[in-house]
């Protein structure tokens, strides 16, 4: 026959801190407004001028993805709207395309976002201007109700 358990011992001591892992951070860009084709997003509006539609990196760090919504936007089954992440390291004077792009491909409904996860990541430096750009293939008419894209930052 089995004896009855016997009492909890102590707990062990707390083992070694792990290393201190990397920072993360999350940039929003979206409007409600009409974004046309080939427009940059901003914070809360779009606009065709990547400078106006920019924001500053603050210290060294990667893009580790990038997730993009078209929301209620009706797209056909020959409909796609593709956000790219564009970058400058010169105040915006030369832009370039990071290669970082989420495409939502119609129909929609029901799918309105597309996530991409980057492999390597993409390095920025400290003072760069990143936007992300939308662009339309069929129907390239403006959305009506906007997009949103969340990139993906991390920093060592």
């Amino acid at each position: 026959a089995t004896g009855a358990t016997g009492a909890t011992g102590p707990a062990g001591a707390t083992g070694p801190r792990g290393a201190t892992g990397p920072g993360g951070s999350t940039i929003y860009l979206a409007t409600n407004q009409n974004t046309g084709n080939n427009d940059f997003l901003g914070l809360g509006f779009s606009s065709t001028e990547f400078v106006r539609a920019s924001l500053v990196i603050a210290s060294t760090s990667t893009i580790s993805g990038l997730a993009f919504s078209v929301r209620t936007e009706t797209l056909s089954a020959n409909d796609s709207v593709t956000a790219t992440i564009w970058r400058s390291t010169n105040c915006g004077v030369t832009i370039t395309s990071t290669g970082i792009s989420a495409t939502v491909q119609g129909p929609n409904p029901p799918i309105c976002f597309a996530i991409n996860t980057v492999n390597p990541p993409v390095m920025l430096n400290a003072g760069d201007l990143i936007s992300v750009q939308v662009t339309r293939t069929g129907n390239t008419g403006a959305l009506s109700r906007g997009a949103a894209a969340t990139i993906l930052i991390s920093t060592p």
